[in-house]
């Protein structure tokens, strides 16, 4: 099925027949380097994982949003984009869906836990300035969330979850 007539109403039900002619044609003219550029092997996980989601009304948006981004790439060709363009349209069409919907079933950002640590750690030095005087004070907001992002990171690289 031709994507540009997708829509929220039959991407349920045409997504995976529309998807599959579009990751052959992506296989068949790039070579391995420019599918790894791309993150073929994580596309194509993350086309099983929005096939099986449920429920499927929450997807159909970002199903649409990962066709155009494969479309885009069989239009234009890998090699006129660099590494930072790539990031870019990957953070348009692909990020959001990890963000809202994906993180239940392990996939996550690179270095998420990073930004989280920012607006965390100004919590600790204040609560530090203020009990700090009287006991001994430990980051009790800040070293368990680092701990937690991080496991979650290095849970997400091994099952190949990890953008």
């Amino acid at each position: 099925m031709d994507p540009n007539f997708l829509n929220r109403n039959n991407i349920d039900e045409n997504f995976k027949s529309t998807v599959d002619p579009l990751i052959s044609e992506l296989k068949t003219e790039y070579s391995k380097h420019e599918l790894k550029r791309l993150e073929f092997n994580k596309i194509t996980q993350l086309i099983n994982d929005l096939e099986n989601f449920k429920p499927k009304s929450q997807v159909r948006e970002s199903k649409i949003d990962l066709i155009k981004y494969i479309a885009y790439f069989i239009k234009t060709p890998i090699n006129d984009f660099d590494d930072i363009q790539i990031s870019k349209l990957q953070a348009k069409y692909i990020l959001p869906t990890i963000n809202n919907h994906l993180h239940k079933r392990g996939y996550t950002a690179k270095w998420i836990w990073l930004w989280g640590l920012l607006f965390l750690l100004p919590i600790d030095i204040i609560l530090w300035l203020f009990i700090g005087e009287y006991y001994f004070y430990i980051p009790i907001v800040s070293i368990p969330y680092i701990f937690k992002q991080v496991r979650e990171e290095i849970k997400a690289k091994k099952k190949n979850k990890l953008w």
